[in-house]
């Protein structure tokens, strides 16, 4: 059984904890959008951060940056597998890490692809299958990008946490471990490039769709143009002003109304 190395809940403590799960919903509000309609939400690698931190109190931070896909997809099931996914990173913390001395060893990172290939992945097909109907070739795809956000959230996570250790070091007692620190500066090295070439690639693909889609535009239109500009094709006049409109509507009325009661009136005059 490990000594409880809890710290005792302060102003600032409190302060912290809400300050994160503010900008965790931020960061899922603004997400980056890659290839044209995949969202990249990382909020979720502030609520791992804020478990490492502050213990199970964390998954408020997790939970409220995964309401935001509730919100903006109005469909429970990332909220549920995503909760799933940080209550077992907490379970594996307390009872498979080797104590929380040892929580930033790495090995969350293992924890978190465990979870996505034995759990996550297997609920995201069904979901997208069942619920939206997909075929499975896009429900994989979609699911397996599930995944790896999944991940990139818990290796974000621990980066944090590590930099935290590093930077501001707590008072009680923490340590660094060499394999967490190294895994983690690796991880930052290949990820944080990697998201941001990702976002260019992304945005000048985005770009280069737009654009040939204007260009089939115009060269569609072209012909048409050419046809109205030589007289092929009759203009049509401008629509006509409102009171115009109304005049006419006016005396298609009175026409039709004559027109109706005229008979009755000659009718009634042969009595």
């Amino acid at each position: 059984m490990h000594a409880s190395t809890a710290r005792p809940w302060t102003t600032g403590r409190l302060a912290a904890l809400a300050g994160l799960a503010a900008a965790a919903v931020a960061v899922n509000v603004f997400a980056p959008t890659v290839f044209f309609d995949v969202q990249l939400m990382l909020g979720a690698s502030l609520g791992v951060y804020a478990i490492l931190e502050f213990g199970w109190a964390g998954l408020v931070v997790g939970v409220a940056a995964l309401m935001v896909t509730l919100v903006r997809w109005k469909h429970p099931f990332e909220l549920l597998i995503g909760t799933g996914h940080l209550i077992w990173l907490k379970v594996f913390l307390d009872r498979f890490n080797g104590g929380p001395d040892r929580q930033g060893n790495g090995r969350i990172v293992l924890a978190s692809i465990a979870y996505w290939i034995a759990v996550g992945l297997p609920c995201e097909l069904l979901h997208f299958t069942q619920y939206f109907g997909l075929d499975l070739v896009k429900a994989a795809g979609l699911g397996l990008k599930e995944c790896v956000t999944g991940v990139l959230n818990a290796s974000l996570g621990l980066v944090l946490y590590t930099l935290r250790k590093t930077m501001l070091p707590g008072t009680g007692g923490e340590t660094i471990s060499a394999r967490g620190a190294t895994f983690a500066t690796v991880l930052m090295a290949v990820t944080l490039p990697g998201i941001l070439i990702t976002m260019i690639i992304s945005g000048h693909l985005r770009a280069a769709a737009l654009e040939s889609h204007l260009g089939r535009l115009r060269s569609a239109a072209a012909p048409l143009a050419a046809r109205l500009i030589a007289g092929d094709l009759p203009a049509s006049a401008p629509p006509a002003p409102a009171w115009r409109r109304r005049q006419d509507a006016d005396l298609r009325t009175t026409g039709d109304g004559d027109q109706r009661h005229g008979p009755v009136s000659r009718c009634h005059s042969g009595r």
